[in-house]
């Protein structure tokens, strides 16, 4: 080892009062407290192998070469002066010639006088050399003002700096022309700021591990493979903000998850792209953009397409949740295929979004109650909005779906134990996909122009079920429509509409009903048992059994087509009871046939204790209803 005398300069003359002063500004400016200067003495090149005590790389010796591999040994701190070159051997196929601190590197450049750490070939170009690499034990190191560039050489193409500690300053500098990253990091959180990442091939930073949680700020990325901060896989134990530092794409290439009571802050206009990978949200997620700085959740792929990556999931404990002009797009990974966004919590608010090519459905809720409103499903394999369980009941408004598999709100079992309403949230079509019930004291509203698709399913109605259509005018739709769920429509396809003994003050009106009555022997499409349901105006035809079954009601049943129902179109199984159904059309002008009462009737069928005449003579006839209410009382007059 070539030793020179170290170099001191001359004294400066300042007062005590001063000197304080000084120091003073010293530790506030920088936020990081930085290593002191070495005391080792200058050290000429070339350098190779371990530094066991303090040393300096002094400008009057620069260029410094680096023949092999330099390692600063565990409590040594390793000095370059500002302006000092140092070269790295170049050597095609031999990768070791790194620059290993286990201790302490303290590079210090300025604002004129930088230090580079480069390449010594004649023509640099990337991966000529391996990597500064600051180990588990290395502390108080400090890049500033320094330019490290052309490395990257290894099996795996490396980052021009690697850092397995948190005790790390880079500050002021540019990261450059590397074959992997510009900076890796491994579950270490060291500072990063004022810092260029250029046209390196890899990402600009690449954080490795579950425990990344580095201060960056005014980071910029140019010309790199990506010009992003890659995540591979993070557990969030106290808040962070993604895209704060200047750089506003981040990829996510591993699960990422937000502890409870811990908050995830997204900047508007960032940007993150996942690649089989899930944002798993157990506390807060806060991702609010703007009409003009979106937040978009994408693919990672060059060639985007469904089901890139997985979901975005926000857990039973998560809080205060906000997505706000955001688009998510591209998920669904999974097995079944998963939604883009799935919630086992209420408080959630998606509002001014996009959810978009799901290999699944858009959003998944389990159970729970969020705000939803003003965002828009497009083109997903499922369903638009897929409600899972018995207590769902999410705020909805100003919604729209187009292009999904299906542009519905598809509900799989629920009970409503409060008012609730279908059809008011700008998407017109529910499906039920296991029974939903309403409690007695609760309505159930379906919107005129709604259609409710059914699947080996009932509606159970022990509350009240206000499905008052209008009539269609036009091209616009205002008839209720409750149907099969199938492509190809059949008998018997779902249950049926049950009106409980204690449903009260229930409507049918501009209705059609069809495609029901699977189940017990002698099922139909709407089975009444309560006196209270009014069926007017409506279509109720093509079940697998009965039209209408009644069992100990006797609702008003008036100016409706009963029709193409293999079972009767009224059968009243209560022979205490009178059932009135006038002035309805029942497929023939002849009325609908009894044995007794009409046998010549070529219509739908009718049991005994059923009123039919008058009729409809045709869908559209007309019709006057003529009861009379006995016992009639007569007052005697002198």
């Amino acid at each position: 080892m070539n030793v020179k005398q170290f170099r001191i300069p001359l004294a400066l003359v300042i007062a005590p009062a001063m000197v304080a002063g000084l120091l003073a500004l010293a530790w506030v400016s920088s936020a990081t407290p930085r290593a002191a200067h070495a005391q080792g003495p200058c050290v000429l090149g070339p350098h190779s192998g371990t530094i066991s005590s303090d040393e300096s790389w002094c400008l009057a010796d620069s260029p410094h070469i680096v023949n092999d591999t330099v390692i600063v040994a565990e409590g040594v701190i390793l000095t370059i002066e500002p302006g000092v070159v140092v070269k790295f051997r170049y050597q095609q196929f031999n990768y070791d010639r790194d620059l290993i601190v286990h201790g302490t590197l303290d590079a210090q450049g300025t604002y004129t006088d930088t230090i580079r750490f480069t390449s010594n070939h004649s023509a640099p170009d990337k991966g000529d050399w391996g990597q500064i690499y600051f180990g588990d034990y290395s502390t108080d190191s400090v890049l500033d003002y320094v330019t490290v560039e052309y490395g990257g050489n290894g099996i795996w193409d490396e980052p021009n700096i690697f850092a397995n500690t948190s005790s790390l300053l880079i500050d002021h500098s540019t990261i450059r022309r590397g074959s992997g990253s510009g900076i890796q990091l491994n579950n270490v959180s060291p500072t990063i700021r004022n810092t260029t990442f250029e046209d390196n091939d890899g990402s600009a930073l690449y954080l490795d591990g579950g425990a990344c949680f580095p201060a960056l700020s005014n980071l910029s990325a140019t010309g790199n493979g990506h010009d992003a901060i890659s995540i591979n896989g993070n557990t969030y134990v106290a808040d962070y903000t993604w895209g704060d530092a200047g750089i506003s794409e981040y990829r996510l290439l591993a699960n990422v998850t937000v502890n409870q009571d811990v908050t995830l802050t997204v900047e508007p206009g960032t940007t993150i792209k996942l690649w089989y990978a899930d944002l798993i949200v157990n506390g807060t997620l806060h991702a609010q953009g703007t009409v003009t700085d979106i937040i978009r959740f994408t693919s990672d792929a060059a060639a985007p397409a469904k089901g890139d990556w997985g979901i975005i999931s926000f857990g039973d404990y998560s809080t205060d949740s906000v997505l706000d002009y955001v688009t998510v797009e591209y998920g669904g990974y999974g097995i079944p295929d998963e939604p883009l966004v799935s919630a086992a919590t209420d408080s959630l608010l998606i509002d001014h979004s996009t959810i978009r090519r799901g290999r699944g459905s858009g959003i998944q809720l389990n159970n729970v109650s969020p705000t939803i409103r003003n965002t828009t499903f497009e083109d997903n394999d499922g369903s638009a909005l897929y409600l899972d369980g018995g207590a769902c009941f999410p705020e909805l408004s100003n919604l729209s779906a187009t292009g999904n598999g299906h542009d519905a709100i598809s509900i799989k079992g629920n009970t409503y134990t409060a008012n609730y309403t279908w059809g008011d949230a700008g998407i017109s079509e529910y499906r039920l996909l296991a029974n939903v019930t309403i409690n007695q004291g609760v309505t159930l509203t379906v919107e005129p122009g709604t259609t409710v698709k059914l699947w080996y399913v009932d509606l159970i109605v022990n509350g009240t079920l206000h499905a008052q259509g209008l009539p269609d005018q036009g091209t616009v739709v205002g008839s209720i429509l409750f149907t099969s769920d199938s492509t190809a429509p059949g008998k018997g396809d779902w249950g049926r509409i049950y009106f409980e003994p204690t449903s009260t003050n229930n409507i049918l009106e501009y209705v059609t009903v069809e495609y029901g009555g699977y189940g017990i022997p002698g099922s139909a499409n709407v089975s009444a048992d309560t006196n209270s349901l009014t069926i007017r105006h409506s279509t109720i035809a093509r079940s697998y059994n009965d039209g209408i079954r009644l069992n100990g009601g006797a609702p008003t049943i008036e100016y409706n087509s009963i029709v193409e129902n293999d079972g009767y179109g009224v059968n009243n199984l209560d022979g205490s009871i009178t059932a009135y159904a006038q002035c309805n059309w029942w497929g023939h002008a002849s009325g609908p046939y009894h044995a007794t009462l009409n046998p010549d009737g070529l219509g739908q069928k009718v049991s005994d204790h059923v009123v039919f005449s008058p009729w409809l003579t045709s869908p559209d006839g007309e019709c006057t209803i003529y009861r009379v209410y006995l016992p009639v009382t007569l007052n005697n007059y002198p």
